[in-house]
């Protein structure tokens, strides 16, 4: 704290304290390290390096000296009154501790003489993406395309067993907040030495897969090897690319510069990838449910952000439907090898509304939602009948998901001719812990996600116009609810006469932030 004392920081905080009792007002900090001392309170940092604190501590603990800190950053104008300061404080925000970054191993152990895997290796992502885990080329041989996928490997810088890779699969997953991110790995690793790069060799674990005319998909190897990036396009710009197949190499921007070249040739392959696998998972019962989408960015003292990510464009589906061939893949690997792994199943549908296909209306997919069965885990294979996989194993992002770098782990101890990595018992308890914690922490993604939509919406004033279609409450039968497309949310109706399927515009009459909700009428 720039070496204020004690007794400094505690005359700067009563000083603080008594401008807002009498003007209601505070200007800037008495003290420069003030606001960055109660930050570190706000955050979940020790009460006891912080004697200064204990008038904030005298009400509600240590819980209300968080809370309090933060509603004086408020009025320091350092924070926004947007932040959530229990999440702030959580496991999941916590700074990696020093001692346990130090473990990361100076370089990623990796076999004697492992090749590099040439290739027009290209990322397909969201703009600024946190990490870069996997990249993908095709091939044309003879009718067939051969898909290459590289998986990022960091299993490769951290010890097994190792207080490092303990906290990693503690955390379980990333947080994707819209304000900030929580990772599941420190940042030096997942965001710098084992992210795939365009200007250094990273190793990866690569699925080689050939996709016939049929689209059912053959493994021809999964090999371990160290790859560079040519390529990092964003899903916009490939989406543009499809969408302007004999367009120039360059596309212009709003603002007149040019966007990174995309392969139009190669956006193309993938494409027809996509097209033989969806059409042959379907034809074996899948259910590809793409709905609409959107980013949600809010950052301190800005405007909200929202921008469209629709689940159903081709950009999007193409890297889907790579991970999810990766997935069989790894899952017929383990299988194939007696090996237990983090395996995903699902049970069918019961008494399913539609027959398998690809769909994108929101009222098909609330529709389904209905009649869907969570997934679930196991050690060994079980059926994922919404993917039509015989078996499924997620193996595709070990930067973010502990049960990838779970599969990762016992992949590459095979691919290497080693003893098993992982007990069936160790993956059964692990994975157990991180599906309860994961299904908390999407739990807070979605109400911030929601909070924020709202808030962005609360920026455009009362009386704004909606377009939403009505569909079934999956939650609660017999209430209708109305689905957003250019939010990607729904709004609750009541007493709204309008059938199931139908499209209408309606007028915002209250919005709600903090309890999630928004008041709307019919616009019609």
């Amino acid at each position: 704290m720039t070496g204020a004392s004690a007794s400094e920081l505690a005359s700067s905080l009563a000083e603080l304290r008594q401008r807002l009792r009498t003007t209601g007002e505070v200007g800037p900090a008495p003290h420069p390290a003030l606001a960055e001392a109660l930050e570190t309170l706000a955050c979940g940092g020790s009460l006891e390096a912080a004697p200064w604190a204990t008038e904030l501590q005298s009400r509600g603990g240590a819980h209300g000296a968080r809370q309090a800190a933060g509603r004086l950053l408020v009025h320091l104008g350092v924070w926004d009154g947007h932040d959530d300061v229990d999440l702030l404080a959580s496991e999941a925000m916590r700074p990696w501790p020093a001692d346990v970054v130090d473990e990361l191993a100076p370089q990623p152990e990796l076999p004697a003489g492992l090749d590099v895997i040439e290739g027009p290796w290209a990322s397909i992502d969201s703009v600024d993406p946190h990490e870069v885990d996997d990249a993908m080329w095709a091939e044309m041989q003879g009718e067939d395309i051969v898909l290459h996928v590289a998986i990022a490997s960091p299993t490769c810088w951290m010890p097994v067993g190792s207080k490092l890779e303990r906290m990693a699969l503690g955390r379980a997953a990333t947080l994707y907040h819209p304000r900030y991110v929580g990772p599941m790995l420190p940042p030096r690793l997942g965001s710098e030495l084992a992210s795939l790069s365009l200007a250094e060799h990273r190793p990866a674990v690569v699925y080689d897969l050939l996709i016939p005319p049929s689209g059912q998909r053959r493994t021809l190897a999964i090999r371990e090897g160290l790859i560079r990036l040519s390529a990092s396009w964003t899903y916009d710009q490939v989406q543009a690319a499809l969408d302007h197949p004999a367009g120039d190499d360059a596309e212009a921007t709003n603002d007149g510069a040019a966007e990174p070249h995309v392969d139009r040739a190669q956006a193309a392959l993938l494409a027809e990838m996509t097209r033989r696998s969806e059409a042959c998972r379907i034809r074996r019962g899948a259910w590809l449910l793409y709905r609409p989408d959107v980013e949600v960015v809010a950052p301190r003292h800005g405007s909200v952000l929202i921008r469209p990510a629709h689940q159903a464009q081709l950009a999007r589906r193409l890297v889907g439907e790579a991970m999810v061939l990766c997935g069989m893949a790894t899952a017929d690997f383990f299988t194939e090898a007696g090996l237990p792994a983090p395996f995903r199943g699902q049970p069918a549908p019961a008494s399913p509304p539609l027959s398998a296909g690809l769909y994108t209306e929101p009222v098909d997919i609330y529709a389904m939602l209905r009649h869907m069965s969570a997934a679930r885990a196991s050690v060994r294979a079980r059926p994922h009948a919404v993917l039509a996989a015989e078996g499924y194993v997620q193996a595709t992002s070990p930067l973010r998901r502990a049960g990838d770098l779970l599969a990762q782990r016992q992949l590459l101890a095979a691919l290497r001719g080693q003893r098993q990595a992982l007990s069936g018992s160790s993956i059964r308890k692990t994975m157990h812990h991180c599906q309860e914690r994961i299904r908390r922490q999407r739990a807070v993604e979605r109400r911030a996600r929601r909070y924020f939509t709202l808030v962005a919406l609360a920026e455009r004033g009362l009386g704004a116009r909606l377009h939403g279609q009505l569909v079934d409450d999956p939650l609660r039968q017999g209430r209708k609810l109305a689905f957003v497309p250019e939010l990607a949310t729904d709004v609750q109706l009541a007493g709204h006469t309008g059938t199931i399927g139908d499209w209408c515009w309606l007028e915002v009459e209250q919005i709600l932030p903090y309890e999630g909700r928004v008041v709307v009428r019919s616009a019609d």
